[in-house]
């Protein structure tokens, strides 16, 4: 949760409660859950690990952010030095959409086209999130089919009910309208809620009519890049990521 900052959520909370009471600390230092890139990174972020700019395979380069002027200055030397191979899958995290903004229109001066922006759509707030997310990958995915569909969102169904699904689900797909994916609740017998003072409804048509949404639903695109925040990059995955950690953790 601090790793995202939801809700508020901050390591310095833990950090503080350690240090104002008496409680025993006991770091847990091994995972069995992540890979082990991950676990090396939180690792090597700890006052107790010290990784002396290492460069191989899976491993954590570290920069000094004071050595450069501008966010883009660390980019374009991660890149010139071979650190980075521009055919690969890329992402970039920041902690601010202003300087994900900005950084990403100094990156298109310096590599046109390369690198997109995108922001985490609002689905995973709504509570038909489940259906609203089957939707869209099968509007995006060609591979995904109509037993996908149903099979994820746990109905009854029938080669009928299978069949007339893909026919709307492929009407929705050539010809993007709202009231089809309206049409398409009211087949399934859900129920439309609000999020934000939006229907759930208007919410995937917004995300449906921007192609760069497809990231959340396609597979790996391998040498796709991308610039976004680390709640946004939750759930992906990628060759390479670049994280500033002075948006997540003490300047210090």
């Amino acid at each position: 949760q601090s790793i995202y900052q939801w809700r508020g959520a901050s390591p310095e909370y833990l950090n503080n409660l350690a240090d104002g009471g008496d409680y025993s600390v006991f770091r847990l230092t091994e995972n069995f859950r992540s890979k082990q890139s991950i676990v090396d990174f939180s690792q090597a972020i700890s006052t107790d690990y010290i990784i002396d700019n290492i460069v191989d395979e899976k491993a954590i380069y570290y920069l000094n952010p004071s050595e450069f002027e501008y966010i883009e200055d660390v980019v374009e030397y991660l890149i010139s030095n071979g650190y980075i191979n521009l055919n690969n899958n890329i992402q970039i995290l920041i902690g601010i959409n202003e300087d994900i903004n900005n950084l990403h229109s100094e990156l298109e001066n310096l590599y046109p086209n390369q690198f997109k922006y995108i922001q985490r759509n609002d689905i995973s707030n709504c509570q038909n999130s489940y259906i609203l997310e089957q939707i869209a990958t099968y509007y995006f995915d060609k591979n995904y089919t109509e037993f996908h569909v149903l099979e994820s969102i746990s109905i009854d169904y029938n080669r009928k009910t299978a069949r007339e699904l893909k026919m709307k689900l492929d009407i929705l797909r050539e010809n993007l309208n709202q009231n089809t994916v309206e049409e398409i609740f009211n087949y399934l017998g859900v129920s439309i809620f609000s999020y934000d003072d939006k229907l759930e409804t208007e919410i995937l048509f917004d995300v449906l009519l921007n192609p760069l949404n497809e990231v959340f639903y396609l597979p790996e695109n391998k040498d796709s890049k991308y610039i976004m925040t680390t709640f946004t990059a939750k759930g992906l995955e990628a060759d390479v990521v670049i994280i500033f950690t002075s948006y997540y953790f003490d300047k210090r």
